[in-house]
Order: C-alpha cells, then sequence, then structure tokens
C-alpha cells in the first residue's frame, strides 16, 4: 500500500485457466492467466497476501464490500473459500483494516492506525485471542501508530513478533529539522502484548539532510528466504541489505538507466505541486523476492511528461506511466531491466507465485477489462 490515504488497488477481473506460454518479447516469456471472480467477490484486491500450504498455493484477499477474507485456489483459477469476519462486530466496518495471515488457521485482524484490538481468529472466522497493547511513548501523535500492513511493505511474522513497516504522519520536507527520530519499523512482540520502534531503523541520511516529498520519502522492503531485510527508497540507487537483527551488511548498486537523480525539492513544497512532481519524475518503487528462481524484482517507475490538472486527479494517474523491472540474481547482481507500457498492468497487485511473476492487467486506464475475471500475465524473465 502506499501510503494509506492514496494506495487505493483497482481490480478487475477473469475467467479461469492457463493458456499456452507465448513469446512476448526476445527477452522474456508470458502467460495469460485467469481468476474467475464471482457476485460477491470485489474488484478491490488493494490487500491480499500469497500464503502457501504445502504444494498449494492460495490468494488470501480482503473483500471489504462483502466483510470476508476470500482464499482464492491459484492452481484452478477460482475462489476456495471465505472467512467470516462479521462474527466479531468490531471488524463490521473493514475499509480501515488490514489482515495478515500467520497460517490457514491463524489469521490476525489489524486495525487502521493502531495495533490496539488486534484480533487473532482461526480458519472459520472465530475469535481466538484479543491484543490490547500499549503504543510506544514516543509515537508522533497520541494514540496514532501508522503501520503499513500491505504487499509493497508486508507484514512478517518470526518467533511470536510481528515485524510491521512505519509510515511517518511528518512532512517529510522536514526530517532534518525534527527533535526526535523518525523510525521506520515496528515490533509487535504477541507474546507479551507489547509494541515498540525498531529503534536501528531509521530514514537514510540522504532523507534526513534533504528535503523530499512525502510520496518519494516512503520505503519498500521484503524479508527474504535468507532472513535478510532489503530495502528500496524511491531515490535511491542503492538497495539497502540488513541481516535479521538490523545491522547494515550491504549497500548495493541498484541503479535503473532511467534515473538519473532526483534533486530535493524545497522546503514548504507546496502539497498541491505533490502529484504533478511525483507522476512527473522517475522513481524506485517495489521490490519483490522471487524465492522459487533466486531473483529479485525492483519496479521502476518512469517519469511523464505532460501533466494535466483537468484529468490527472489522483493518485491513478501513475497508471498512466510506463514502467520498468529491473531483475537481479541472488547476489544482487543485474541481470536485466525490462521495460513495459503504462495504461495495462497493476504493479501493486503484483505477487510471486510457482509459475512465474504474476502481473495483473487491471490497471485503471485499461479498456480491455472484464466484470467476472481478474486477468494476469504470467512473466518469466
Amino acid at each position: 500500500m502506499r501510503l494509506i490515504s492514496v494506495w487505493i488497488v483497482l481490480i478487475l477481473g477473469s475467467s479461469c485457466g492457463l493458456s499456452e506460454t507465448e513469446d512476448y518479447n526476445s527477452n522474456y516469456k508470458i502467460e495469460s492467466y485467469n481468476l474467475i471472480i464471482d457476485s460477491l467477490a470485489t474488484f478491490d484486491f488493494e490487500l491480499f497476501q500469497i500464503v502457501r500450504d504445502g504444494n498449494d498455493e492460495y490468494l488470501y484477499v480482503l473483500n471489504k464490500h462483502n466483510k470476508t477474507i476470500d482464499i482464492y485456489d491459484i492452481e484452478k483459477g477460482k475462489i476456495r473459500k471465505r472467512v467470516n469476519l462479521v462474527k466479531d462486530v468490531r471488524y463490521s466496518g473493514l475499509s480501515k483494516n488490514y489482515f495478515y495471515v500467520i497460517n490457514p488457521d491463524s489469521i490476525l485482524l489489524i486495525p487502521a492506525y493502531t495495533l490496539r484490538g488486534t484480533v487473532l481468529i482461526d480458519s472459520n472466522g472465530n475469535v481466538r485471542h484479543r491484543y490490547n497493547p500499549a503504543l510506544p511513548v514516543d509515537v508522533e501523535f497520541p494514540n496514532l501508530i501508522n503501520h503499513s500492513s500491505n504487499p509493497s511493505r508486508p507484514n512478517y511474522y518470526r518467533n511470536g513478533k510481528l515485524f510491521l513497516a512505519h509510515l511517518t504522519l511528518r512532512n517529510t520536507t522536514f526530517l532534518k529539522y525534527s527533535e526526535s527520530k523518525t523510525y521506520t519499523d515496528i515490533v509487535f512482540d504477541m507474546e507479551v502484548d507489547s509494541v515498540y520502534f525498531n529503534e536501528k531503523m531509521t530514514y537514510p541520511s540522504e532523507y534526513v539532510n534533504n528535503s523530499y516529498i512525502t510520496l518519494h520519502a516512503v520505503n519498500y522492503r521484503v524479508l527474504t528466504k535468507s532472513n535478510k531485510w532489503v530495502y528500496s527508497w524511491p531515490v535511491l540507487n542503492e538497495l539497502l541489505i540488513y541481516d535479521s537483527t538490523y545491522n547494515l551488511i550491504n549497500k548495493t548498486n541498484a541503479g535503473s538507466r532511467y534515473f538519473s537523480g532526483l534533486s530535493p525539492v524545497i522546503e514548504r513544497f507546496p502539497v498541491e505541486k505533490y502529484l504533478e512532481y511525483y507522476i512527473s519524475n522517475t522513481s524506485y518503487s517495489r521490490i519483490i523476492e522471487d524465492h522459487i528462481r533466486n531473483r529479485y524484482y525492483r519496479f521502476v517507475m518512469r517519469g511523464r511528461s505532460g501533466f494535466n490538472y483537468e484529468s490527472d486527479l489522483n493518485m491513478s494517474s501513475e497508471d498512466k506511466n510506463e514502467f520498468s523491472i529491473m531483475v537481479f540474481d541472488e547476489n544482487f547482481n543485474l541481470i536485466d531491466e525490462y521495460d513495459f507500457l503504462g495504461k495495462t498492468y497493476n504493479i501493486y497487485g503484483a505477487f510471486v507465485g510457482e509459475r512465474g511473476l504474476f502481473i495483473p492487467k487491471n490497471n485503471y486506464y485499461n479498456e480491455y477489462v472484464s466484470e467476472d475475471t481478474l486477468k494476469y500475465d504470467i512473466i518469466n524473465f
């Protein structure tokens, strides 16, 4: 999810099945894949998680409209089960809540802007435990902690602790004037019901010493299968790599041919200019680990000219931009960078499966969408 107020994904989609592999171009292979969407499903796949159960892969999606978690069988291309969430009256309004699957029978329902009231349910929606941790004393605003529990900054559960990304609510053009550190990571110790900031993880010096708009000051990160944290920052060519205890072990160059740097903005940069500035300039986006093929995918949102105040009204305008995907091997050596047209794909709905990198074709501006299927391209570089 991008920032909570702006990372909106509209997913339209699919009839079932997998077509034969075909050449998309000379550099990579592409397959067509369709996921059946029934009458109870929402087109909003903003919050989802891939869950593997033995040899099976499932796509869990928060269905805010139906107040369920919809579980799709990726192999069969259709829904397998729905977990009813209305058994807990606190979650009758799900527009501002998140979820995380620890395992198929342990699912966390997480409130927005806080971790107080987090609920653990089973696979049938029955409440198993309620959490009520006190928030850290050094939160930016009383009783608010802006965690980011979405596919671009996934939560991770390890040894009784839930690790979450933190998005500052401060004006990031003034970070260098802040009297306190701005932390980027949260730890929720669920065994003792305690929440605290990871004090090792703050903004890189490039951000603290300069001024960047909020849309360029949110990180994307993954925890790899080798228990390393990999962070992608929008204006940094480098990927920052930390060990499992958050010690910086590598700062590897991972620059795109399309990114030539981004100058800091002036302090008090007009908020009404944020979107134009973001759309017009190239920046780095998601980082995804492909643990099956030992690859990393770094997405690059390419800036475009011709911003129109009459038609570029919100974050959906980003869907017009062309993008590229940088492919790295397991040691972060660049294999190649691949180009994609705008107005076709939704990069925030992409995920890795057994067959390859799934990218939904439910771009806001894609005219070729279906009301009963969610169409993906499966790409193997």
